[in-house]
């Protein structure tokens, strides 16, 4: 009896996961049609055409999924479907459809970096968020900018590499998100895996990034004054 309702409750919730990812699906489909839709308008200031011998000036994003040379077809391998023959912007950023298979491949590869270096012996792991104050009337070019200059100037500071050889920072894997809120507006910040060669203490690790993170930042833009927790 046991064995019976398990299975019957298994095949429910594989019914329900397929139900879901086929909703999910649809959904990024639409929204890719929708951002393709504006970017052809856009390309065809308001006509909704462009001429055949300059569809390759379109952004790459515009193009995604559409046939190579004419031919496209659907195959089947170990019980998968997929789409062959089709164009594929490979966009981190901006692509409903390519965003999500680059952002699992990368979180994959992040995760096999960490358990790579925490088997050796006495290695570290630091993390970091680095965030700068913002209003909602920031441009997001501007926001992107200032952080990665930031980010840059740090990184190429002599307090930086002594603070790095003391800490034991061997390698680093560094990542932009960009949030948006109608209240606060566009957000960057960076997120840093720090791979050290030594255990070290989070609390001075903190205090020592913030110092240089705020430094760095007034550089790149006087104005701007970092908060305490703009770098934990």
């Amino acid at each position: 009896m046991g064995n019976g309702t398990g299975g019957a409750r298994s095949a429910y919730d594989r019914r329900r996961d397929s139900d879901a990812l086929r909703g999910w699906r649809e959904r990024q489909y639409a929204r890719q049609a929708r951002s393709q839709a504006w970017l052809l308008d856009r390309a065809s200031r308001g006509t909704g055409r462009v001429a055949y011998d300059r569809l390759g000036e379109l952004p790459r994003t515009a193009r995604c999924g559409w046939p190579l040379g004419g031919i496209a077809g659907i195959r089947v391998r170990g019980g998968r479907a997929f789409v062959t023959g089709a164009e594929h912007c490979a966009s981190p950023w901006s692509c409903p459809l390519c965003t999500p298979v680059i952002r699992a491949q990368r979180a994959r590869d992040v995760r096999q970096a960490i358990e790579y270096w925490r088997a050796g012996a006495g290695h570290g792991i630091g993390f970091l968020t680095l965030t700068i104050p913002h209003t909602p009337h920031d441009p997001l070019r501007a926001m992107i900018d200032l952080v990665s200059g930031a980010w840059s100037r740090m990184r190429g500071g002599q307090a930086w590499r002594a603070w790095a050889r003391h800490a034991g920072i061997m390698h680093y894997i560094r990542s932009m998100e960009i949030t948006w809120s109608p209240t606060g507006g566009w957000h960057c910040h960076l997120h840093v895996l720090l791979l050290l060669d030594r255990d070290f203490d989070p609390d001075r690790m903190r205090g020592d990034i913030h110092a240089m993170w705020a430094t760095a930042v007034r550089t790149v833009d006087p104005d701007r004054r970092p908060r305490r927790n703009d770098a934990a």
